[in-house]
């Protein structure tokens, strides 16, 4: 008997799928089957599995470090999910604006996707150290707030007054646009660094030294070691989930504009 071409198109497909499901079956559900008969039991290796029923889970809910490890995993998965969800949909919808230039940004904000799990290691150890680069820059923007003040001042003002140009000359520009952003920033950091030399503005002395990787100090309830794998991990996983929701829309500018 001759099996039609859609029954035989399926047996191609379950063939090709059976080295996947195999490996499921074993590696994953025979395994996850086998560690949950194991957790209610007593079980060394060396001797048969003698069933003690929920005594293991009533002994790790009495262990005080265990509560303390369940309570710092689900404060981890809240906050990384929320600023993962609010920064993703936050910059897609940036990134979804017909800007001039906007491709440019788009690659440099999907870029900490791609950065390997062992390189962003190094780098979360290199930029959270006492002296590291996170607490000199804390350091740099306490003592320069006066100017970083004058300096959004400035850039306010030169970025209306060329959004108001183009809008007279009939170009419908939004008012942080990209393209004259880059003109109203160097001429911002310029004023600024006049009125810094004039002596019209005086930075201050400040030195942050925050422990963020040897410490038991929290923030919020979270020790400052986690907020830095928090920081981290937000920062290498928003760009996939920002090429996520593109894809939900394919055909919108941003799709169009990433492929």
């Amino acid at each position: 008997m001759r099996l039609k071409a859609r029954t035989l198109e399926a047996l191609y497909a379950l063939l090709l799928l059976v080295p996947f499901l195999f490996t499921l079956a074993v590696f994953f559900l025979y395994a996850f089957v086998r560690a949950l008969y194991f957790s209610f039991t007593d079980y060394d290796l060396f001797s048969p599995p003698r069933f003690v029923g929920l005594a293991n889970y009533l002994s790790l809910f009495r262990d005080p470090f265990f509560l303390t490890a369940l309570g710092h995993t689900l404060a981890y998965s809240f906050v990384v999910t929320t600023l993962q969800t609010v920064l993703a949909l936050l910059v897609a919808v940036a990134l979804n604006q017909p800007l001039r230039g906007i491709a440019f940004f788009r690659t440099l904000y999907y870029l900490p996707s791609v950065v390997s799990t062992a390189a962003a290691s190094l780098l979360l150890l290199w930029l959270f150290q006492r002296t590291g680069l996170v607490n000199q820059a804390l350091s740099l923007l306490l003592g320069h707030l006066p100017h970083l003040g004058a300096f959004a001042l400035f850039f306010l003002v030169f970025q209306t007054a060329q959004v108001f140009w183009e809008r007279r000359r009939g170009v419908p520009v939004p008012f942080f646009d990209p393209a004259l952003a880059l003109l109203s920033a160097p001429l911002a950091l310029l004023a600024a660094w006049g009125l810094g030399a004039a002596g019209v503005v005086v930075p201050r002395e400040v030195r942050v030294e925050i422990p963020w990787l040897p410490t038991t100090a929290t923030f919020l309830g979270i020790p400052y070691p986690l907020w830095a794998i928090i920081l981290m991990n937000t920062y290498t996983t928003v760009p996939t989930f920002i090429s996520k929701l593109a894809l939900m829309h394919p055909g919108d500018s941003y799709a169009r504009g990433t492929t």
